[in-house]
This record gives structure tokens, C-alpha cells and sequence, in this order.
């Protein structure tokens, strides 16, 4: 189980991270930093870095807790640095990963003995399947094993991992890849190739998908971890002569370029190659706040700061005890290239909060949908008397436009409290020339009469009046949520706090309406006036 040696594609040559396309100049923040010392980290001649004593101690605490200490390791071992604290606490990490990975290998072998012996063929992905391509298998650390395996096969799979023997080891099982893969465990299976690990041959990926697979993953996730990109550059540089790149960039034109523009993070963030590559041209045009959020992933790039750990509670706890749900919705603000991936959007030059805003409202309609489910099970942990059952029964038809009316407070708060955090986000930027950018990049005419007109507003808009509508829109969102939740929980207070709130913003929908009617206006005053009414006769019914 000796330490494997990758060869770099011929013609790569070790130069100097001052040549880093991103990061000329004076590096400004620990993000840069970061991509500073992991470039060409992977390369066995790789330079030695140019970064301070000072800086290096700034980032040590990422390069550890993100995974990369070792690669770090390996760019300041023949540099001034080598004799620092910080370089004595990167070397301690490359000698750890070195033990772990002759541990994990044997450990690998044992799994896919087990797994063979069941009747299972799994496919192993990433960790190892990734480390084997780096000069050095302790310049890349890993600790799960990604195993993939035919639906067919999954059953007797997780039978085994559930076994005594199986539970020795951290799996994390596959029988499926996300939509946005493009990709059958068929064919991944039929394309796999077998490989050497010990006295046990190992199925991995081939090189066109496995290059797929990294890249969707590190957008998929929010590109917050530097060891991932760094895996994409050394796949990168170490594809085989007979890469085929059709087959690597997949069948959907979003997802070509989604790949190419993960390959070209890792061409001017960390310095791979790409010069004899049919994607070289998109990999060095890429729209500037793709290259400065992964950047900002990378001041902070732990796991702790990432979804759901970040989530101090599940959303339908809130329903219970609303405290800290503010708070909770803010961390739970998408990052916009996670954001841009789940509404499967363009990596352009187009503002990022309308797909910001759009994550936002798929998931609370994907919330709003569990709800039922979840108030169910909620309610099942204790059993109702026969008495509350025939009561329940009775009530069937009321609950149901009480739920139905907490839906939408619960929908319109949600929304609000989105449109706040945009007006944040807005703030100290000029919006006519953001909405001017937005609509080119779509390809509409500017001059179109709505667009133009929408522009025309927009300039008209300062910090003062965006402050004021994230105050406003805050405030209403709260009422809404609050209304929401307490209907749903079938509050009585809540009936009478619903009936006032809205009572008092039916004025402001007549002068709205006066001013100038429109269908929309209409149908919210209308809905408005049936929801108090609707509350007022329960009142009356529940009070006889």
C-alpha cells in the first residue's frame, strides 16, 4: 500500500504564484491568501510561495480546518517559512494525513472485499479515487468512503454497511446522482474502470465523469472548501491522452458550461492549465462575482459555517417557539453560486439576487408543502382523547380554511422577508445600472416600455428609501409570520390579531386602489375582506 505517484500532463512547468491571474497585486483579504498558497500546490516542483511570515499565520487556522494543511505543507517546505510556528502546524497535518492514508487504504480494501462478497460492485468516488492523482496521497486527506451502487444492488448494500463488519467504517452510500449530474449509475458503471489498491482491484469512475462529478459537487456546495478546487485542477492536469470532453462537459448546454466555469475557477484561482483545452477561452472570461464569492467562501472555509450546521433549528420547530427565526432566516440567505445552481441559472454577468430570491421562494413553497406532514407528525407524538377526536372531526372543515389562510399570511410573510434582505443587499449600489446590466445580459431591449420604465424607478432609488423599504418590509413580515403561525396552530389570539391587522390595511388598499385600479389590487382587497370576515363569524360560532 505504497504512496502512488500521478504524472502531470507533459509540457506544465512550475511558475511562480505572483503569475496567479487573480491575485497580481497586493492580496487583500484571507480568501486570496489562501488561493495565493494553494497555487500549483499540487505540482511536485511547484515554487516555493511568496506570501509573509504574518500572512501565513493568518491563514493557518483555514489551510487546517478546510483539509488543505498538507498541500500548504508541501509550497513552504523549501521556502523561508519552513522553520515557523505556522509551517511546524502544516507539517503535523501532511505527517497525519500520510498515517491516515495507509489506515484508510487498507480500510477501502476491506470495505469493497465485504461489499464483493454480498454481490455488490460499488464504484468508488472521490477520497481515495481523487488522493491517487496527486504526487503524493498525503497531500490529500479524506476520511468517508463515497461508494456508488446499482439501485438493483442498494438493499444488500446497506445491509452490509449496517453489519457488525460494515459499521467499522464512515460510508456514504449512492444508488442515484442529482438531476443536475445528467448522469445513470448505469453508465457510470459501464464507463468505471478497475484500478489496483493492494491485493483488491477498486472500480472508480473514468476520468470524463469523475471531472463531472467534482466540479457539479464543488458548485453544488457552495464552492466554500479550497481541497476541492485543488482536485479539479489535478484532474485536470493528470486526464489521460484520450480525454474525451464532450463526454466530460455532459449532454445539457448549462451543464457544459457550469463545468467549464469550475474548471476556469481552478485555471485563475489556483493555476491549472487549461491551454490545450476545447473550454480555454471560457475558462479565462469569467464574470467577476463568481470569482469573488468563492473567494469569500474561502475566509471562512469550515464546515461549521455551512448549511444545515448553520441552521440553529429545523423551520417547523419555529412553529412552536418562534424565537430566533429572524435570525435563523438570515443565516439560511443562499450564497449566490448555490444559489444560481438550485434554480438552474447562467453563470453571467447578471445580478445574483434574483436567483438569491428565487432559492428563497422554492424552498419556502417546498417548506409550505411539508407543513401539513409535519404539524401531522408533531401531533402524533401524543394521542388525543376520544372526546378531542369527535371535536377535531367537527371542526374538520374549519381547520382547513384556517390552514388555508395561515398559508398565505405564512407565503406573503416569507416573500417580504426575502424582499428585505435584497433591499439590504442593494444597499450602497447603483440600481439603474445593475437592472440596465441584468436586462442586456437577458437580451431585451432596453428601450421596451416596462423595462425602461422599471429602470426609470430604480434610479430614483437611494440608501434612505431602500433602508426604508427593508424596515417596512421587515416589519409587515413579521405581522404576516406571526399571523401565520399562530393560525396554523389554530390560536385563538391569533384570530383576533389577524382581524385587526388586516382591518387596518384595508384602507390603504382603497386609496391604493383609488389611485389606480388594477385586477391585482382588486383580488387582494377582496381576499382580505373574506379572510376578516371568514374570523369573525369562527369568533362568533366559537363564542356561542
Amino acid at each position: 500500500m505504497g504512496v502512488q505517484h500521478a504524472l502531470l500532463r507533459p509540457g506544465l512547468c512550475p511558475q511562480s504564484d505572483a503569475k496567479a491571474p487573480r491575485l497580481m497585486g497586493r492580496l487583500s483579504s484571507s480568501g486570496e491568501l489562501v488561493a495565493s498558497l494553494l497555487y500549483h500546490s499540487w505540482r511536485p516542483d511547484a515554487s516555493p510561495t511568496q506570501i509573509t511570515e504574518g500572512e501565513l499565520a493568518t491563514i493557518t487556522p483555514l489551510l487546517l480546518g478546510s483539509g488543505a494543511g498538507a498541500l500548504a505543507w508541501a509550497r513552504i517546505r523549501d521556502s523561508h517559512l519552513r522553520e515557523t510556528a505556522s509551517a511546524a502546524e502544516l507539517h503535523e497535518a501532511y505527517r497525519l494525513h500520510a498515517l491516515h492514508a495507509s489506515v484508510f487504504e487498507d480500510d477501502i480494501s476491506k470495505l469493497i472485499t465485504l461489499l464483493r462478497s454480498a454481490g455488490v460492485d460499488p464504484v468508488l468516488m472521490k477520497g481515495w479515487a481523487i488522493a491517487r492523482l496527486y504526487s503524493d496521497t498525503a497531500l490529500r486527506p479524506y476520511g468517508d468512503v463515497d461508494l456508488c451502487v446499482r439501485p438493483s444492488e442498494y438493499s444488500a448494500a446497506v445491509k452490509v454497511c449496517e453489519s457488525p463488519e460494515g459499521q467499522k467504517f464512515v460510508v456514504d452510500l449512492h444508488d442515484r446522482f442529482d438531476r443536475l449530474d445528467g448522469l445513470t449509475v448505469d453508465e457510470l458503471c459501464e464507463r468505471s474502470q478497475m484500478l489496483k489498491l493492494g491485493d483488491v482491484e477498486v472500480r472508480v469512475p473514468c476520468a470524463e465523469d469523475h471531472l463531472r462529478i467534482l466540479s457539479l459537487h464543488f458548485l453544488r456546495h457552495g464552492a466554500w472548501r479550497p481541497l476541492w478546487l485543488c482536485d479539479i485542477a489535478v484532474a485536470i492536469e493528470t486526464r489521460p491522452a484520450d480525454f474525451d470532453w464532450d463526454l466530460c462537459l455532459g449532454r445539457s448546454r448549462r451543464t457544459r458550461d457550469w463545468v467549464a466555469c469550475c474548471i476556469g475557477l481552478a485555471h485563475q484561482l489556483l493555476g491549472a492549465e487549461v491551454e490545450d483545452t476545447p473550454i480555454a477561452h471560457r475558462a479565462k472570461h469569467l464574470p467577476g462575482w463568481l470569482i469573488s464569492s468563492v473567494l469569500k467562501q474561502w475566509e471562512a472555509p469550515y464546515a461549521a459555517n455551512q448549511p444545515p450546521v448553520t441552521h440553529r433549528a429545523p423551520m417547523a420547530a419555529y412553529l412552536h417557539r418562534p424565537g430566533g427565526l429572524i435570525a435563523d432566516l438570515r443565516r439560511r440567505w443562499p450564497n449566490p453560486i448555490e444559489a444560481t445552481v438550485y434554480v438552474g441559472g447562467s453563470f453571467n454577468e447578471v445580478p445574483r439576487f434574483p436567483f438569491q430570491l428565487g432559492e428563497c421562494i422554492g424552498r419556502a413553497a417546498k417548506f409550505i408543502a411539508r407543513l401539513p406532514k409535519e404539524i401531522r407528525s408533531d401531533q402524533s407524538g401524543g394521542q388525543l382523547d376520544t372526546a378531542k377526536n369527535r371535536k377535531q372531526a367537527t371542526h374538520e372543515s374549519d381547520g382547513k380554511a384556517l390552514r388555508a389562510i395561515a398559508v398565505f399570511k405564512l407565503t406573503k410573510g416569507l416573500l417580504l422577508f426575502a424582499v428585505g434582505i435584497g433591499a439590504i443587499k442593494l444597499l450602497h449600489r447603483d440600481l439603474s445600472e445593475l437592472a440596465t446590466n441584468w436586462i442586456t445580459a437577458i437580451r431585451v431591449d432596453p428601450d421596451n416600455r416596462l423595462f425602461h420604465g422599471l429602470i426609470t424607478k430604480l434610479g430614483l432609488m437611494n440608501d434612505r428609501k431602500l433602508e426604508e423599504l427593508s424596515i417596512g418590509s421587515f416589519f409587515y413580515s413579521a405581522l404576516l409570520l406571526t399571523e401565520g403561525v399562530g393560525l396554523w396552530l389554530k390560536k385563538r389570539w391569533a384570530e383576533y390579531f389577524t382581524i385587526i391587522t388586516t382591518c387596518s390595511l384595508i384602507p390603504l388598499e382603497l386609496y391604493e386602489i383609488e389611485k389606480r385600479v388594477t385586477v391585482t389590487r382588486i383580488l387582494l382587497l377582496v381576499v382580505n375582506v373574506a379572510i376578516v370576515w371568514y374570523l369573525i363569524v369562527q369568533l362568533r360560532k366559537n363564542h356561542k
